[in-house]
This record gives C-alpha cells, sequence and structure tokens, in this order.
C-alpha cells in the first residue's frame, strides 16, 4: 500500500483504495500541558533531612506529590512535588555507603 498525498485525497482520486494508517512521530506525542514543565523550566533539588516527613508536610501544607520517592539504581531516591505557589522542586537522598 502507499501513502495518499492530500491532493489526491481531496481530489477523490483513490476513494476505493485501502489506506495506510501512519502512526504519529515520537515528536508529535507531546505529554498534556498540565503535566510538563515549560521548556525553560528549571527543577531546583533539595536534601532533606528527613524525606518521608518532608513528603508528609508537603501534602499537609496543600502541595502535590508529582512523583514519589523513587530509589535510582542504588544511588539515591529523588521525588518531585508542587508547592502551593506552582513551583516544581525535586528532593534528593543519597544512598547509604556501603564499605
Amino acid at each position: 500500500m502507499s501513502s495518499i498525498t492530500e491532493e489526491e485525497e481531496s481530489n477523490g482520486e483513490l476513494d476505493d483504495q485501502p489506506r495506510r494508517l501512519v502512526p504519529p512521530r515520537a515528536s508529535d506525542r507531546r505529554p498534556r500541558r498540565s503535566q510538563a514543565l515549560p521548556a525553560t523550566a528549571s527543577c531546583p533539588n533539595i536534601r532533606p533531612d528527613d524525606f518521608e516527613k518532608t513528603l508528609a508536610a508537603v501534602e499537609e501544607a496543600g502541595g502535590n506529590v508529582l512523583i514519589p520517592k523513587t530509589d535510582v539504581m542504588g544511588y539515591g531516591w529523588f521525588a518531585h512535588f508542587r508547592d502551593l505557589d506552582g513551583n516544581v522542586i525535586g528532593l534528593w537522598q543519597d544512598a547509604p555507603n556501603e564499605g
């Protein structure tokens, strides 16, 4: 099956021909605006003394945890939250040193 040009389709030349569906390119698949940070945004990270207590305090204050505590291949943990002003902030905790 061949691709159909817009001109051929608008002229009705290929009405009886089977149509080929072309999946969108990866660059055409974008997250919804509410999920994405602007391209120029930065995400500052802080290292709290108590990771879990900090995430709980964020939620108690009305913030939203966007990414819960997530292991980073044994190097440590991170999380992202949105504060009441709409800022996205990251948390980082190193994994304990073994040795």
